[in-house]
């Protein structure tokens, strides 16, 4: 048939028969790229939780629509469609040596808690090599909450390893003038780590791409209620015990038969007392014996009574005292609705530990 009959025949132009001819390949429609204006500011954010942190397009999108973006469900996913083959690239799998590194991430769930729903900021600590890890939680998002979750996490480990890798998040590192935040290099310096940080849209960078909140979600959070706080951290250390004792797929061996055999024992020791940063404050103790916190008033050993004494909000949750050489000497839950009041602790010169999880 010529070229005017195969025309004639698909309702095709005798141009475009005639291209397909020639071409070595067999024809095929490729879409003309779209940018979609709406989405290209978001463009960054979209890659981070997506691709990133691996979150699901829909959490990806109601986000989107809570930061004033009205793009639609549809162009939403056609966007992503046309990044995916960005991510899809081989990578090389890196493993790293016992205690050469550590992986510190957190990220928000709505949790249900004596019938209510409570946004918690969940944190992990996992080791690259034994893959053992920790889950801390708090009720605060600022900074002081950070450092307090991977203070406790590298406490429950019982040791620090060579550095620490996490996301760019702007709680520690300064994207716009590209430097770490002063506190967390103080807090870096005070536990002897490197700093190191994974960068943005390379989620193989931190040699093992995988997402320790994954299992958390959808084996811990998900269509599960708990009866109080205390309730939500007793269960949250039992399932962290749970996946410690889990065969790793990559690996082949649990994480704590890892770390107790290769990776403990070339981790730096923690240093003695925990890190004080600028978010805590200094207290007068009153001859009564308490410190003002808040319009409510808190009891702190009588050995105490005036004489200067550190604070700190813990987990969001609870008031932490301690002595001028850095000793936790006081704990109480913070009373958040009432004032005026005056909260006792008959056994406040016992340390309960540093957090409740």
């Amino acid at each position: 048939m010529g070229t005017k009959a195969i025309a004639k025949k698909l309702g095709l132009s005798r141009n475009t028969v005639k291209n397909a001819l020639r071409s070595e390949d067999p024809p095929e429609y490729k879409r003309k790229a779209y940018i979609n204006q709406e989405l290209e500011p978001f463009q960054e954010y979209i890659t981070e939780q997506y691709f990133v942190k691996k979150l699901k397009g829909s959490r990806v999108l109601n986000d989107l629509h809570s930061k004033g973006c009205k793009v639609s469900s549809s162009a939403f996913y056609r966007y992503i469609q046309q990044y995916k083959t960005k991510f899809t690239r081989a990578y090389m799998r890196y493993e790293t040596k016992p205690g050469e590194q550590g992986q510190f991430d957190w990220s928000p769930y709505t949790v249900i808690i004596e019938g209510k729903s409570v946004t918690v900021q969940m944190f992990c600590l996992i080791l690259g090599c034994s893959r053992y890890r920790t889950y801390m939680y708090s009720l605060s998002q600022t900074r002081s909450s950070v450092f307090e979750a991977l203070e406790e996490g590298l406490r429950r480990i019982g040791g620090v390893p060579e550095r620490i890798q996490t996301d760019n998040h702007a709680t520690i590192y300064n994207a716009k003038k590209k430097e770490w935040n002063p506190g967390y290099i103080r807090f870096a310096s005070h536990y002897g780590f490197q700093p190191s940080r994974s960068e943005v849209r390379h989620p193989w960078s931190k040699g093992k791409v995988e997402n320790p909140f994954s299992f958390l979600e959808n084996h811990f959070i998900a269509d599960n209620k708990f009866e109080s706080l205390e309730d939500f951290s007793l269960k949250l250390l039992d399932f962290e015990k749970q996946v410690n004792h889990r065969i790793h797929t990559t690996t082949k061996k649990t994480p704590i038969e890892l770390f107790n055999a290769e990776e403990i024992a070339v981790l730096s020791p923690l240093p003695k007392n925990r890190f004080i940063s600028v978010s805590e404050e200094f207290r007068k103790v009153g001859s009564d014996c308490l410190i003002s916190v808040d319009e409510n008033r808190y009891s702190v050993p009588h050995t105490f009574a005036s004489r200067d004494v550190w604070i700190r909000i813990s987990q969001g949750v609870y008031l932490e005292v301690y002595s001028q050489s850095n000793k936790l000497i006081a704990k109480h839950t913070l009373e958040r609705t009432e004032k005026g009041k005056i909260f006792m602790n008959r056994d406040c010169r016992k340390s309960p530990g540093l957090l409740i999880n």
